[in-house]
């Protein structure tokens, strides 16, 4: 018998709850949207499959932080989805100061940093199915 707890950062797939929709609506009906360059960790569910997969297959036990392979940033992730639906929305960096510099706890949600260290995501198997950008593609098809 085998425990494995997982730490997941945000899950984003096809069909999913949360926040990833609401940045997708955001993303498919705002002409201009703040380019911040924030890092996220993020997690495409296609790729947490492959990881629990590789939990079971490998019976490992413990503590997983598993994560996309790259740190990802709200203004790219919006970029991606609009970019898969034929969009291209205005994107200026003028006020990324303006919006790091407001208290509100929902902007900095947003647009502030959350991520794991890369190194507590480190496995001896290949769980990366897809990157950041075919992940949306997926996602948004």
């Amino acid at each position: 018998f085998t425990v494995s707890t997982l730490r997941p950062p945000m899950v984003y797939g096809k069909g999913c709850k949360g926040n990833y929709p609401k940045l997708v609506h955001l993303a498919l009906k705002s002409p201009i949207f703040p380019d911040v360059r924030n890092r996220r960790s993020m997690i495409y569910i296609e790729n947490l499959m492959a990881f629990v997969r590789g939990l079971i297959d490998h019976r490992q036990g413990g503590l997983f932080f598993p994560q996309n392979a790259e740190y990802v940033s709200t203004g790219a992730m919006v970029r991606e989805i609009a970019k898969a639906h034929g969009k291209h929305p205005f994107m200026p960096r003028l006020i990324n100061p303006i919006l790091r510099a407001l208290p509100i706890n929902v902007i900095q949600k947003a647009f502030g940093d959350l991520t794991y260290d890369q190194a507590l995501s480190q496995v001896d198997w290949d769980y990366q199915v897809c990157d950041f950008a075919e992940s949306i593609r997926r996602s948004e098809s």
